[in-house]
């Protein structure tokens, strides 16, 4: 053998040569447990960050709902707001199933001020007579509320109400927001006449909820009839609540307050 092969072998024989203590199969798979250990590393990362962006956006709405709890509207001074508005400046007319609603304003305390025209005092107001003890007015202006939610969900007068600026205050159906505390005086059914306390609430008015004279079970007259939360026929008799009723005397068109034909709007 040449020296050239011998040193040719001996070349070959050194890169076979194996790391002392390990084997070549050994070696071979050296670099294996390296990929494995970055791999496992890569995915214990995407772990954190999947769990860090769930905690993440967790935390994002939790801090939303207790934002939007916050806001809500919970205080009593935005119930206040939204009577006071009613009562001083009148429903607007996307809110027409407020009992204070109407279509000319004429229930806000500043609308029944100054009427339709911005002068204070020139309105005409409606006028109530009475004829046989039952009051009555023009057309069916007696019954004052305009709210479709008192008129079966629609509203259709007969007579077109007047402004309600009349030259002078008294809590009659011109000045539904005044109420009066005070004396009055009747027969105690002796001959004598006696004073009794007398009240007419805010935004109701009992002298107006009386329908025939006699008009108390009993056969008296009193001022306020004791079925005014019913309907009534022409002769002032309780009568069903129906679709033909309707044209009746309705009492819940005659009061602010609370009554069974009110519908919710």
């Amino acid at each position: 053998m040449t020296r050239r092969g011998m040193i040719a072998g001996r070349t070959r024989t050194r890169s076979r040569a194996c790391i002392p203590g390990r084997t070549e199969s050994e070696q071979r798979r050296h670099g294996s447990t390296l990929i494995i250990v970055v791999a496992l590393l890569g995915l214990l990362s995407l772990m954190g960050l999947v769990f860090f962006s769930f905690a993440s956006q967790a935390h994002t709405a939790a801090e939303n709902f207790v934002k939007r709890a916050k806001s809500e509207s919970t205080s009593t001074d935005n119930v206040w707001n939204h009577m006071l508005r009613h009562v001083i400046q009148g429903p607007s007319d996307f809110e027409q199933g407020s009992i204070l609603y109407s279509p000319t304003g004429r229930h806000g305390l500043v609308q029944n001020l100054v009427g339709t025209d911005i002068y204070p005092y020139t309105g005409q107001g409606v006028t109530v007579t009475y004829t046989g003890g039952v009051p009555t007015a023009d057309g069916d202006l007696l019954d004052f509320v305009d709210s479709p939610a008192a008129w079966g969900g629609y509203a259709n007068r007969l007579v077109q109400p007047p402004d309600p600026d009349v030259g002078y205050t008294y809590p009659d159906i011109n000045h539904l927001f005044l109420a009066w505390r005070g004396w009055a005086v009747r027969d105690d059914g002796a001959g004598n006449v006696v004073l009794v306390p007398a009240i007419i609430p805010s935004f109701f008015r009992p002298q107006y909820m009386k329908s025939a004279s006699p008009n108390h079970p009993s056969g008296n007259d009193v001022p306020t009839d004791p079925y005014w939360a019913y309907a009534f026929d022409a002769l002032g008799n309780p009568v069903a609540i129906t679709s033909a009723s309707r044209n009746t005397v309705l009492f819940g068109r005659r009061s602010f307050r609370p009554h069974p034909l009110h519908l919710s709007g």
